[in-house]
């Protein structure tokens, strides 16, 4: 990055000064770079993976000493280009051994966050209820007998090569948080998970009601990992209220038993909602170096 981005939740300055702060991200601090100017720090190496996660892949992944050649070997080749920082975002738990290792090295770590993950435990959706409140409980069922009674029904099919429904619902979601819709952005997309996975890792959950979809989540599993990777809802639609829990939630908790899931990450925001449904939170940490020799 060769100076400050806009986008304050991935943007290394902020998030390391503590001007993320109002966003939840690094509240407790450190905060290494608090007392720097943006002219301090860029151009930086940002090591970041999509769905705000950073985490080593591959057959040394775990392995502590090769975590340590690899940040050294960074250090090395971004001081050759001429950078003047290394930045870590959004540590995966998966990444513990690269973490400890950014640790014994002397990078100051900071929790950026929580992600929230949900362990599957049970065998059923009764079993999944009975690990709930009952209060809760009660507030699942009616949901569910709310969307029946409306005559929506959710269930799973396979990705298709075209999917013009999926975008247009996929777009409104983006203008509903704030972004701008890009038909062409999202399509690509979809052809993106469909070139990269076979049919039996990627399971759409749709909420249909005469003919017409309502609500989608785009799941694609990897082991015993079930990733919610795309949704999205008609949002003109009174029909589509409750639709978002019901693909993205109760109906994946069905399902996930039979498949052999035993992790559902649900990723960032939202922390109380997902909770309330049996996520917990799972730490998600940053690490950043500064390449004069002051940690």
């Amino acid at each position: 990055m060769t100076g400050p981005s806009p986008n304050t939740r991935i943007d290394p300055y902020s998030i390391f000064s503590g001007a993320s702060s109002y966003q939840g991200l690094a509240t407790e601090g450190p905060h290494p770079w608090r007392a720097l100017e943006p002219g301090d720090v860029y151009p930086c190496l940002l090591v970041l993976m999509p769905h705000y996660e950073a985490l080593p892949v591959g057959r040394l992944a775990k392995d502590p000493e090769a975590c340590a050649v690899l940040l050294e070997r960074l250090r090395q080749w971004a001081g050759e280009q001429g950078l003047r920082s290394i930045a870590f975002e959004y540590l995966a738990p998966e990444a513990a051994v690269l973490t400890d290792a950014l640790r014994t090295a002397g990078w100051p770590v900071v929790e950026f966050a929580a992600r929230c993950d949900l362990h599957v435990t049970w065998s059923d959706f009764d079993g999944y209820m009975d690990t709930l409140s009952s209060r809760r409980r009660v507030r699942v069922r009616r949901e569910l007998r709310a969307l029946e009674e409306a005559g929506v029904r959710v269930g799973t099919r396979a990705l298709r090569d075209e999917e013009a429904e999926l975008v247009d619902l996929r777009c409104q979601l983006v203008v509903k948080y704030g972004g701008t819709a890009d038909q062409a952005k999202e399509a690509s997309m979809i052809r993106r998970l469909r070139s990269c996975f076979g049919d039996d890792e990627i399971t759409v959950v749709t909420a249909e009601r005469e003919g017409k979809t309502l609500g989608f989540g785009v799941f694609v599993q990897d082991g015993g990992t079930w990733m919610p990777t795309l949704a999205g809802a008609d949002y003109t639609d009174p029909h589509s209220r409750l639709t978002y829990f019901a693909t993205l939630f109760y109906k994946p908790i069905e399902l996930a038993p039979e498949r052999g899931i035993r992790i559902i990450p649900y990723g960032l925001g939202s922390w109380q909602a997902k909770q309330l449904r049996g996520c917990v939170a799972a730490p998600l940490y940053g690490a950043a170096l500064r390449l004069d020799g002051h940690l």
